[in-house]
């Protein structure tokens, strides 16, 4: 919204408001059937007339910028139980653009997984992401992510930390979204010795590295 000079104690000089300095450009209002009914009102007024003025200021100011707004709940449902402003819903329902959930486009998990491994910074020379083994891809298909996006990017994010190989990612640094078999996972406790019996578990025939490597991986899940 922003302040003008001067109407309370610390307001030295004018403010420009977040809609303000979007002038042209993109607003995006992540989750809108969750804001309060005040800011509801206030969206509205924008909505309806594009103008708003800032705090002690008279003056309206008309701000173009174009307005994406996203929610994870069936607003007109909410509306008809009378919990969310019929008239904003109109006003924010022009284009209607249903994102399924990643369940049903699984085909979208392998660009993501390179879109949030580049991100991490894990990019070659030639802009490449860090090496992925095709089981994680068979892994990540096979799960329903009832987290959706957020909730496979935090995955990823907790694999890539917690990787055996700096150079790729491994199918084993994915055991934590189910189990590993190959791993006893003990209490907190235990994992920092204070029962006085093995913190970790291994099969045999590993190489003393990556037995390691787990070692230190488990001991951090663990704690």
């Amino acid at each position: 919204m922003g302040t003008k000079r001067g109407p309370f104690s610390g307001a030295h000089r004018r403010r420009l408001g977040k809609i303000e300095l979007l002038e042209e450009g993109t607003i995006f209002l992540d989750e809108v059937g969750e804001i309060s009914l005040q800011l509801r009102s206030k969206l509205l007024t924008y909505l309806q007339d594009r103008s708003h003025s800032r705090i002690g200021g008279e003056e309206q100011l008309i701000i173009n910028a174009r307005i994406f707004a996203a929610t994870n709940r069936d607003l007109k449902a909410v509306v008809d139980k009378g919990s969310f402003r019929e008239d904003l819903y109109f006003r924010l329902n022009v284009l209607l653009i249903e994102v399924p959930p990643l369940r049903e486009r699984k085909e979208d998990i392998p660009s993501l997984l390179d879109h949030f491994l580049l991100r991490l910074g894990e990019g070659d020379d030639k802009g490449r992401p860090l090496a992925v083994d095709p089981g994680v891809h068979d892994l990540l298909m096979d799960f329903d992510w009832p987290g959706n996006v957020r909730g496979i990017e935090r995955t990823v994010s907790r694999a890539f930390v917690l990787r055996s190989d700096s150079n790729r990612l491994q199918r084993i640094d994915f055991d934590f979204m189910f189990g590993n078999k190959a791993v006893k996972r003990l209490s907190h406790a235990e994992a920092l010795g204070c029962s006085g019996g093995r913190a970790v578990q291994f099969l045999a025939n590993r190489p003393l590295a990556e037995i390691e490597q787990e070692a230190i991986r488990q001991t951090i899940l663990a704690c």
